[in-house]
């Protein structure tokens, strides 16, 4: 648990705070701590067991910009105000999403943290943004510069990259096979076997080919009916697009705006390359 030590440093009075006192953190409260939440209950159970918040009063100075950072600073509660090198101030509030993430997150501070309001804070060590659970190759090596360093979806990507943690979604075997066949200038036969390896891609072929927009009086009734009706383009991109329909899946309407919104373009770049 080194990496999760708590060096508490009393360099403030802290009778001067009136409005926040020191309190017992919980669990379900570095539960909500990136990348404190990834270890399990059981660690953080024995971490949380005597940790307390340090309070800060208003107008402190919690680092300087260029300064060593010997901990990792996670606001708890209060407003605190980060000033880059280029003058550029952003405030960050507690409750926030951005608060789930360290102050700061470098070897080195890359900003001047100033308290605006009376603060509550957690102090623990910086290694828990460096440790790593598996060697790094040359090939792996993530290099960030100076200037994204704070960055705090970038911190969360590298921070799963360099555990081995991301996640990455590949296409189907039917569509990676569909698109080497293709490549090879593969026969229609060989690709509507390829594309019958997917029930679900073989009745959709065979609906869209039966759908209005396809002026014929006799109804498709296979899959190979169905290619030579639609044609290999456009079969290739509709098993491309339905592949990555099951794997890129989101509840939430905004991300689904954006992604219809990506899809829109891409339909409308692919049609003008084709003019």
């Amino acid at each position: 648990m080194a990496f999760l030590s708590s060096p508490l440093k009393k360099t403030h009075n802290r009778s001067s705070v009136r409005h926040l006192v020191s309190e017992n953190i919980s669990l379900p409260m570095v539960q909500k701590l990136f990348p404190i939440r990834n270890y399990d209950n059981e660690k953080l159970l024995a971490f949380t067991s005597d940790l307390k918040s340090e309070i800060f009063p208003k107008q402190t100075t919690l680092f300087k910009l260029g300064d060593k950072a010997d901990s990792a600073l996670y606001l708890l509660k209060g407003i605190v105000s980060l000033s880059n090198e280029n003058g550029g101030t952003h405030e960050i509030a507690a409750g926030t999403d951005e608060a789930g993430f360290p102050l700061s997150s470098g070897i080195r501070h890359k900003a001047t943290a100033i308290t605006k309001t009376d603060v509550s804070v957690l102090r623990v060590s910086h290694k828990i943004m460096s440790s790593k659970h598996a060697p790094v190759s040359p090939l792996s090596k993530l290099v960030i510069p100076d200037k994204l360093v704070n960055n705090r979806l970038l911190s969360f990507f590298f921070y799963h990259y360099h555990h081995e943690e991301l996640n990455i979604p590949t296409l189907p075997d039917v569509a990676i096979k569909l698109r080497n066949a293709m490549q090879r200038d593969a026969g229609i036969t060989d690709i509507v076997k390829i594309i019958q390896l997917d029930p679900v891609i073989s009745a959709k072929l065979v609906g869209l080919a039966n759908c209005p927009l396809y002026v014929n009086a006799s109804p498709v009734k296979s899959c190979l009916e169905a290619v030579k009706r639609i044609g290999l383009n456009a079969t290739r991109n509709l098993v491309i697009s339905l592949s990555l329909s099951r794997i890129f899946t989101n509840d939430s309407p905004l991300i689904k705006k954006y992604v219809d919104k990506i899809g829109n373009k891409v339909s409308i770049f692919r049609r003008s390359a084709m003019l």
